[in-house]
């Protein structure tokens, strides 16, 4: 069990990280990005967020409804909520 709460804070940690580089590449926001602060206070709007959604789909291969980043409105939530999803897909498909 503790080897699972190893993989999945590791792989929150790696959502994080690549959510923050995705967000300061679109956004070109200098000054550290705030895991805690909502997505439109980052400058994500409805166009971005549907750009971030299929982009995550692509890098983590899950599918997801776009309105998912409204109930997991910023990236601690969400990366928590994902990396869940990344685990339980990866574990289905050995």
């Amino acid at each position: 069990m503790k080897k699972f709460f190893n993989n999945k804070k590791q792989k929150n940690q790696e959502i994080q990280q690549w959510l923050i580089n995705w967000i300061n590449n679109k956004t070109h926001i200098t000054k550290p990005i705030d895991i805690h602060a909502d997505y439109s206070t980052l400058g994500l709007y409805s166009i971005l967020i549907a750009d971030l959604v299929v982009d995550i789909e692509t890098q983590y291969h899950v599918l997801l409804d776009v309105n998912i980043l409204y109930l997991y409105p910023n990236i601690a939530t969400f990366s928590e909520y994902l990396s869940d999803c990344v685990i339980k897909n990866n574990s289905n498909q050995k």
